[in-house]
């Protein structure tokens, strides 16, 4: 059963941060927008090349 998220979370330190961190991208006048937008860019690419690799090794257990 899913659960609705509780009004908790808004206290959560680690939530403020990342809604922070969305305002300054937003906004784009902070030093640390770039910084952002490539440490988002990195995670999704290397998402992707552990899911393109593992795909290549199944085939390949496949294939032999």
């Amino acid at each position: 059963m899913h659960t609705m998220p509780t009004d908790d979370s808004r206290d959560d330190p680690l939530v403020e941060d990342v809604h922070d961190l969305d305002a300054l991208v937003e906004a784009g006048e902070s030093e640390k927008t770039p910084f952002i937008l490539i440490g988002r860019v990195w995670i999704v690419t290397a998402a992707a090349v552990v899911v393109i690799l593992a795909l290549a090794m199944l085939a390949y257990y496949l294939a032999t």
